[in-house]
């Protein structure tokens, strides 16, 4: 048991049997909480790759060791880093992604139900959306607002063709003119009408064909859209999961306690480590440290002395003091 929680704290294994009792209970305890996360990162791996991508058991089984794999070192890096400055600050926001994304992936498996019933209304939404820009793009290449506007002008002129036209038929009477609206003058309107509504009437029919053709364009992108859309897309699943969340007040109270749920058991650890004080094996390694940097600092000094560029009386003084003398033998 001892040495399977080594295995997963990064303990060592020697040293910590040869601890206090309080110092083996802290380290089950954490050998425990790194555990978690990486059992709940297994299950929601395999869950999300067999029920909702539809991968075989065997690729399931592949990806979920690989994501508990990456969250167990991790969590080895949270137990075995330094607990100050920037590493806590860079250990704590790997811990809470980690937490997060574990929570929307287990959240995902619970409401798949849910999820399934809303993805009806994304789909219809989502086709909508892709028609109205496959419309709106053709508009725009064939510059449907400009035969629009231009239309508008059309019908303007032939408003005001008309008016003089009439405004000749029951007023006229000039040059040429027998009888009111038989003369020069009215004929020469009457053709300018005409003109007018016949720019009129084809410039309608081109928009009426442009738009036909655009309806066409969206029709025909919709149905594309409708057979590439995939239920088991993890982006839109998420996107149905938050329409579904707050649109019903009730599911997202409980959204809202699980995924907080989820991220504590995923933050155990983390809170583990840095709320709980300094045991005894943690102090024998820093002695252990300690007498390291000792080591290192007299072999750095007694380098430094018998170096070849050190003084040599210097050298010679330390040798005769580090070197008792021999006695002398009496003949």
């Amino acid at each position: 048991m001892l040495r399977f929680v080594c295995f997963i704290t990064g303990a060592d294994a020697q040293i910590l049997a040869n601890s206090t009792p309080a110092s083996r209970v802290k380290y089950r305890t954490m050998a425990i909480t790194t555990l978690v996360p990486v059992l709940l990162w297994f299950f929601a791996g395999m869950a999300i790759s067999n029920s909702i991508l539809n991968n075989p058991w065997y690729w399931s089984a592949l990806i979920a060791c690989l994501m508990a794999f990456l969250v167990f070192i991790i969590e080895r890096v949270v137990i075995n880093g330094s607990k100050s400055g920037w590493s806590f600050c860079f250990r704590f926001f790997l811990a809470l992604c980690s937490a997060y994304l574990c929570g929307i992936a287990i959240d995902s498996l619970v409401f798949q139900n849910d999820i399934d019933t809303q993805m009806v209304s994304v789909k219809q939404n989502h086709l909508a959306e892709v028609k109205a820009n496959a419309v709106a793009e053709y508009g725009r290449v064939n510059n449907l607002a400009g035969l629009e506007k231009n239309l508008q002008a059309s019908s303007a002129r032939v408003q005001h063709a008309e008016t003089g036209y009439l405004q000749e038929l029951t007023d006229g009477g000039g040059v040429g003119a027998a009888l009111h609206g038989n003369g020069d003058v009215a004929k020469a309107k009457n053709n300018v009408r005409l003109q007018a509504i016949a720019a009129q009437n084809a410039a309608a029919e081109k928009i009426q064909q442009l738009q036909a053709d655009a309806q066409a364009a969206g029709s025909k992108a919709e149905s594309e859209a409708a057979a590439k859309f995939n239920n088991g897309s993890l982006l839109l699943r998420l996107k149905a999961l938050h329409e579904l969340v707050d649109s019903n007040p009730m599911m997202k109270r409980v959204y809202q306690i699980l995924t907080c749920l989820l991220v504590l058991m995923e933050m155990m650890l983390l809170i583990k480590v840095f709320t709980s004080g300094e045991c005894h094996y943690e102090r024998l390694l820093a002695y252990q440290e300690w007498l390291g940097e000792q080591r290192l600092q007299r072999l750095k000094t007694q380098s430094d002395v018998f170096s070849p560029y050190a003084n040599a009386t210097l050298q010679e003084e330390i040798v005769t003091r580090q070197l008792p003398t021999r006695p002398r033998r009496i003949a």
